[in-house]
Parts: structure tokens; C-alpha cells; sequence
């Protein structure tokens, strides 16, 4: 079942409406242009974690995990 968390997330209007709330216009997109069809799937998450000392991001439009910094678990809120 993990594979449909990401689809479980996205059709979730809580989580979306909560995701959208601290979206920010990012300073390199002309979002007049970012134009979105009823098929498209406008939305994705981002989650950060601690793993071995290390901040990760986690993106679903990255290929892979991308590592920020070192961390420890009691400054992941801070960082």
C-alpha cells in the first residue's frame, strides 16, 4: 500500500488546502503562464528529514533524495 501514499495525500483537501496555505510564488516562475488543465496534477509535497546526521529533502520531482546539511534530531525544527 505504500506505493498510493502520494496519491492517498494529494486527493486529501485537508492536507492540500493546509499545503497550499504556506505556498509561496516562487521568484523564477511566471506563474501566469503555469497554466494548469482539469488532468493535471497541480500539486506534490515536499518533506524534510534527519537520516545518519544528515538533513534530507524529499521531493517527488527530484530524482533522488537531496542532502542539505548535517542535523541532528534535536535541530531539525530549528534548520
Amino acid at each position: 500500500m505504500h506505493q498510493l501514499r502520494g496519491e492517498a495525500l494529494s486527493n486529501s483537501e485537508l492536507i492540500r488546502d493546509a499545503h497550499n496555505s504556506f505556498a509561496r510564488a516562487s521568484p523564477f516562475a511566471d506563474e501566469a503562464q503555469l497554466l494548469a488543465t482539469e488532468d493535471d496534477d497541480v500539486y506534490h509535497f515536499i518533506a524534510y528529514t534527519v537520516m545518519n546526521g544528515t538533513l534530507y529533502e524529499l521531493d517527488g520531482l527530484q530524482p533522488a533524495p537531496i542532502a542539505h546539511d548535517s542535523c541532528t534530531p534535536d535541530e531539525f525544527p530549528d534548520k
